[in-house]
């Protein structure tokens, strides 16, 4: 997708003015992104839980890591984003 936006913005730099000015819409497109892996996480959940009782611990470790995952991620993001 960088290089498709490069050559449609004609620079690099132009690109990431333009990634820049439209952060909060990818913003917004992650944490929809997020919210849907989320409910479907649930569903999934629910059917493991009643298929293998004793799945819980195992469930919340991989639960753990994955909210760990989604700090990391959005933090590098934050932490990353210079105007």
């Amino acid at each position: 997708m960088n290089v498709l936006g490069i050559r449609m913005i004609g620079s690099v730099n132009g690109w990431a003015l333009w990634l820049h000015a439209h952060r909060a819409f990818f913003l917004i497109w992650r944490f929809c992104l997020y919210s849907a892996t989320a409910c479907g996480w649930w569903w999934m959940r629910e059917r493991v839980r009643h298929r293998e009782p004793g799945a819980n611990r195992r469930l919340r470790r991989i639960e753990l890591a994955a909210v760990l995952a989604v700090v990391a991620i959005e933090g590098a993001a934050l932490l990353g984003d210079s105007p």
